[in-house]
C-alpha cells in the first residue's frame, strides 16, 4: 500500500459505503448536529446558579451536574462508536440527537435535584451518540482529497457550540428562564436530527447483529494509533476543561466585573474553532500532523506560564489565555483528520473515533480536580500552569510516539 499524497488526509476513503463521492452540501447536518449537540455542554454554566435555587441544590451537586456530562465519553465511547459502525452512522447520530432533544426537554420538568442529575447522565450518552457518527458520515461524502479540511471544520463543533450557548443563554435565561432554555436547546435538537434524515444518504446494507460489536473493538483497540490519539486527546481536553472550567472563577476572584467575566470567557473559548480550522488547512497542505500537534502544544505551555504563572497585567494574561485557545485548536483538528488513517479500516472508523472520545472524556472528567486541589493547597491558581504544562509536556511525548508510529508505518511501503 502505497502512502497518501500531501493533503489527502487518508490513504483510504473513511465510511466508503453509500452514495456517490462528493456531496459536500449534505455534510452540513452533520456539522450543524455536531454544534448543536456541543450547546448542551455550554447551557449549564450560565443557568448553574438559576437551577441551584430553583432545585434547592447544594453546591456539591451541582459541582456533579458540571462533571456528569463527561460520564457518557469517559464509559461507553468506543462502545457508542461500534454501535454506529454497526448499525449505521446516519441512524446513529440520528437516534442520539432525538434522544439528546428528548432528555433535554425531559430534564426542563425535573422538580428534584436527583431528577436532574439523572437526565444530565442520559443527555451525556446521548451526546456522545450525536458526535461519534461525524467523521464517518463526512468522510463518506466529501472528496476524499478535501478530507483534511472537513475534519479541521468538524473538529470545530465543539468552541462554536459552547460559544453560541454561553452567549444565547442569558438571552433565553431572561426570557424563559432555565426550564424554558432546556426546552428550546431540546427542539433544536430534534429540528436536526430532522435535517439528518432529510438531507444525509441512507445507511448501505442492514444492520448486522450486536454480537459482532466484539471484532470491531478489537480490531481497534490493537492498534497503537488509536490509542496515542486517545491519550493525547485525553491530555489536551483535560487542559482546555481545566482552564476555562476555572476561568470565570478565576476572573471572579480577580474582581472582573460579573457582565464581563461571560464575554471574556465566550471569546476566548470561541476562537478555539479557529484553530482547528487552520489545523485543516495545513495537512491539506501536507504539514506533519505530529508536528502541528508538538508547536500547539509548545505554544499553549509558553502560554499557560504568561496566563497564571506571570505577573503581568491582566491584558497581557487574557491574551494569553486567547493565543492559548486559537493556537490549541490546532490539536484536536489534527486529532479528528487523523482517526481515518490510524483506524483500522473504513468499516470502524466510528468505533474509532469512540475510543478517541473516551480518553478526552476521560481526561476531563479526571484532570481538572488535579488542578483544582493544587489551586486549594496553594491557595490561589498560580501554580495552575505547573499542573497544566505537564498535561502539555505529555502532549509533546505523545506527539513524539505518535511521528514514531506513522514512520513505522510509512517504511514497508517504501521497501522494493
Amino acid at each position: 500500500m502505497s502512502a497518501a499524497p500531501p493533503g489527502s488526509g487518508s490513504p483510504r476513503r473513511p465510511g466508503a459505503a453509500p452514495g456517490p463521492p462528493g456531496r459536500p452540501a449534505s455534510a452540513l447536518p452533520v456539522l450543524a448536529a455536531g454544534v448543536v449537540a456541543a450547546m448542551h455542554v455550554g447551557k449549564l454554566p450560565p443557568a448553574l446558579p438559576e437551577i441551584r435555587e430553583s432545585l434547592q441544590m447544594e453546591l456539591v451537586a451541582a459541582g456533579f451536574l458540571v462533571a456528569l456530562f463527561q460520564l457518557g465519553s469517559a464509559l461507553v465511547g468506543i462502545m457508542g462508536g461500534a454501535l454506529a459502525d454497526r448499525f449505521g452512522p446516519r441512524r446513529a447520530q440520528a437516534c442520539g440527537l432525538v434522544l439528546l432533544g428528548v432528555a433535554s426537554i425531559a430534564g426542563a420538568g425535573a422538580g428534584s435535584p436527583t431528577a436532574a442529575l439523572a437526565w444530565r447522565c442520559v443527555e451525556s450518552v446521548a451526546f456522545i451518540m450525536s458526535v461519534l457518527p461525524g467523521p464517518s458520515l463526512i468522510g463518506r461524502m466529501v472528496d476524499p482529497r478535501a478530507m483534511s479540511r472537513w475534519m479541521g471544520l468538524w473538529g470545530a463543533y465543539m468552541p462554536v457550540g459552547f460559544a453560541l450557548a454561553l452567549a444565547a443563554m442569558p438571552w433565553l435565561l431572561a426570557a424563559w428562564g432555565w426550564r424554558g432554555s432546556w426546552v428550546a436547546v431540546g427542539l433544536a435538537c430534534l429540528a436536526c436530527a430532522g435535517w439528518i434524515l432529510l438531507r444525509v444518504p441512507p445507511d448501505g446494507g442492514r444492520s448486522s447483529p450486536a454480537s459482532a460489536l466484539g471484532p470491531l473493538i478489537r480490531q481497534t483497540i490493537r492498534r497503537p494509533g488509536p490509542w496515542l490519539l486517545s491519550l493525547c486527546f485525553g491530555f489536551y481536553a483535560g487542559q482546555f476543561i481545566a482552564i476555562f472550567g476555572f476561568l470565570p472563577t478565576i476572573y471572579e476572584e480577580a474582581g472582573i466585573e460579573p457582565g464581563m467575566i461571560g464575554v471574556l470567557t465566550a471569546v476566548a473559548v470561541a476562537v478555539n474553532a479557529l484553530g482547528n480550522i487552520a489545523a485543516g488547512r495545513l495537512l491539506h497542505r501536507g504539514a506533519s500532523a505530529p508536528v502541528v500537534i508538538a508547536t500547539a502544544s509548545t505554544v499553549m505551555l509558553a502560554c499557560e506560564w504568561l496566563a497564571f504563572g506571570s505577573e503581568l497585567a491582566f491584558g497581557w494574561r487574557y491574551g494569553a489565555v486567547a493565543v492559548l485557545s486559537l493556537v490549541g485548536g490546532a490539536i484536536p483538528g489534527t486529532l479528528f483528520a487523523c482517526m481515518p488513517r490510524q483506524a483500522p479500516g473504513p468499516q470502524v472508523v466510528a468505533t474509532t473515533v469512540g475510543l478517541v472520545q473516551q480518553g478526552a472524556g476521560m481526561g476531563q472528567l479526571l484532570l481538572p480536580p488535579l488542578v483544582a486541589w493544587v489551586a486549594a493547597a496553594s491557595g490561589g491558581w498560580t501554580l495552575t500552569w505547573l499542573v497544566t504544562g505537564a498535561f502539555a509536556v505529555a502532549v509533546l511525548v505523545i506527539a513524539g510516539l505518535l511521528a514514531l508510529h506513522e514512520r513505522g508505518e510509512r517504511e514497508p511501503n517504501v521497501a522494493p
